[in-house]
């Protein structure tokens, strides 16, 4: 009998409201990818056997790495 007594409320729009989205980006992550100053997604960053590859998080472009904490935006080879 306890159980039928209580009642759980749940406010779903209220959650969705503090969740970020993954393509959202503040003005200054903005400004550092049009200048080409990338961040990469960690967990998504691979060795192709010449440089570092991944994509941006903020922009989700293709970028490498070009030096230490230095990303920039991917020249594909062009076959």
């Amino acid at each position: 009998m306890i159980a039928s007594s209580v009642t759980i409320r749940t406010r779903p729009e209220r959650t969705l409201f503090f969740m970020r989205t993954p393509n959202s980006m503040s003005f200054i992550t903005f400004i550092g990818c049009l200048t080409d100053r990338h961040a990469p997604l960690r967990r998504d960053v691979k060795w192709n056997g010449l440089q570092y590859v991944g994509h941006c998080r903020h922009c989700r472009e293709s970028i490498a790495r070009v030096a230490h904490h230095k990303w920039r935006k991917r020249e594909e080879a062009k076959a």
